[in-house]
């Protein structure tokens, strides 16, 4: 359908390389974007900015940058000025966790999982908000988690993270929805991808998973991209400041 057809925008990805941004990058290149996927290991960026562009039969290009430090991201943003044009649609889903009691977890941890969960979003959306106040349509789309609305034992620093990526995208829907720029969170629960992959192998582990929704199963990343693709679409030009939750009902119920 037209309202899904993204030809003609620029997208960036952080955290493009693997997993659920990997995913959002094929389903934006599918839908006609040019996709820019931005992480810190360049060579994985590059195998899959060339995988998915064979994929797609799109443009995907990689940027080996390190989105929590202000002076990366300006060397960024002129990078992909000078090899794609200005960007229309930000996609913040770089994040990272330590899987630790709050006794071991050291501040230093802390700090690094606060910089690049919530940190990054201030500092990738500021230094692109030139670039999306000049574009018609122009969308940010920041991947908060589950873990957003309830606790999750030893990952001290993740909730708290993404509850304020989740706060700060209504704080910046209230700031720039008036300049035609809609912002909004995508908040996924259990979601089987390869980095979780595993993990999932523990039965015990995924039956715990599968009793906390009423579902009783875990997510596929088909079941979350379309609401990438809806919030990047004009069809979602009255939507913002939303906190879009995909766990199949792990939130909805206390017991």
């Amino acid at each position: 359908m037209k309202y899904f057809d993204l030809s003609n925008k620029l997208a960036v990805v952080t955290g493009g390389a693997r997993g659920i941004g990997k995913a959002m990058a094929r389903a934006l290149s599918e839908a006609g974007a040019k996709v820019a996927i931005v992480g810190r290991t360049s060579n994985i960026l590059e195998e899959t900015a060339e995988e998915l562009s064979k994929e797609t039969n799109g443009t995907v290009l990689p940027f080996a940058y390190d989105v929590t430090k202000e002076e990366s991201i300006k060397e960024f943003v002129t990078d992909i000025h000078e090899k794609l044009g200005s960007i229309t649609i930000l996609i913040n889903n770089a994040g990272k966790t330590v899987r630790k009691s709050i006794e071991e977890l050291e501040p230093s941890e802390w700090d690094d999982v606060m910089e690049t969960n919530v940190k990054s979003v201030y500092m990738m959306t500021r230094a692109v908000l030139p670039d999306l106040k000049e574009q018609q349509g122009s969308r940010i789309i920041n991947i908060a988690s589950m873990a957003s609305e309830v606790g999750l034992p030893f990952s001290t620093p993740y909730g708290p993270s993404k509850a304020a990526v989740a706060q700060l995208s209504k704080q910046l829907a209230q700031e720039l929805s008036p300049l035609g720029i809609t912002v909004n969170a995508i908040s996924p629960g259990f979601i089987k991808t390869p980095f979780n992959e595993k993990a999932l192998e523990n039965p015990i582990l995924l039956n715990k998973i599968k009793n906390s929704n009423p579902m009783h199963r875990i997510g596929q990343l088909e079941e979350l991209i379309p609401a990438v693709l809806y919030l990047a679409s004009p069809y979602s030009s009255y939507t913002t400041g939303q906190n879009l939750i995909i766990d199949g009902g792990t939130t909805s119920h206390a017991f």
